[in-house]
């Protein structure tokens, strides 16, 4: 049974993210932001190396040569599902985000700030 457009909105809000109505269902903003907020944990920032490295305990990292991001410019933040580990760390299932929306769906995880501490529990984003 196909569901209307109010009942597909309405599962967006348990997670902070909603439609309005001049917005198309199919948007690919809407189903990044669903990701970020499942996988924030899973984030990693483009490197001056060419590396990616995760915010959470600065491991390099390296797109996967199989994922359609390989060969494309790297975008500058990603989020993924999985590090797949042989001669390097690399990252399977990535999906490109914008800083912002880590900050925005995980403030709990993620704070914009210019001081890193170890002791804090909270990330900071550093743009």
């Amino acid at each position: 049974m196909a569901q209307t457009a109010m009942q597909q909105e309405s599962e967006f809000h348990p997670w902070g993210i909603s439609l309005d109505n001049n917005q198309a269902l199919g948007d690919p903003e809407v189903i990044l932001r669903c990701i970020v907020s499942g996988f924030f944990a899973n984030a990693a920032r483009l490197h001056h190396s060419g590396a990616y490295r995760t915010l959470r305990d600065d491991h390099e990292l390296h797109i996967h040569p199989t994922s359609v991001l390989y060969a494309e410019k790297p975008p500058k933040w990603v989020v993924y599902n999985e590090v797949m580990q042989t001669s390097r760390h690399f990252l399977r299932d990535v999906s490109a985000i914008e800083s912002s929306w880590l900050v925005e769906l995980a403030p709990h995880f993620y704070r914009r700030g210019t001081v890193r501490t170890a002791t804090l529990l909270l990330f900071f984003i550093f743009l």
